[in-house]
């Protein structure tokens, strides 16, 4: 979980991205697909970038993360299926500045992961 202090939400995205494919690198995993709900997020990896864009260095950090080859694949998915990302933002903002890395999922987690598992679909109105 990592909370930025208070930013908006195209900046929250791409600090986790950033964060995770950061984390994802250093222990060696390959082969990684990324899932986001954030549309926006996941359009300003697949076009050029606009010069004197305000999120510029973080988007083009994530870009070159994710031009090394060992990330397969980025993409959009609707936020229904994304409900344990969204739980953990959350959590997040209880927690001082800074990334925090979980051993376990928190308990309150397990109905969401129990959910995905089985397949069941979320639908909010």
């Amino acid at each position: 979980m990592l909370n930025i202090g208070i930013k908006n939400s195209l900046q929250a995205e791409l600090w986790g991205v950033r964060v995770s494919l950061c984390l994802a690198k250093s222990l060696g995993i390959r082969g990684l697909i990324g899932e986001l709900d954030a549309l926006l997020v996941v359009q300003s990896f697949q076009r050029l970038l606009e010069k004197n864009h305000s999120l510029g260095t973080l988007i083009k950090d994530c870009f070159n993360l994710i031009d090394e080859g060992w990330v397969t694949e980025v993409r959009h998915i609707h936020c229904e299926g994304n409900s344990c990302a969204g739980h953990l933002a959350k959590l997040a903002q209880n927690n001082e500045r800074g990334l925090v890395c979980l051993e376990m999922a928190p308990v309150s987690l397990e109905p969401l992961l129990h959910r995905d598992n089985c397949g069941e679909g979320v639908i909010r109105i």
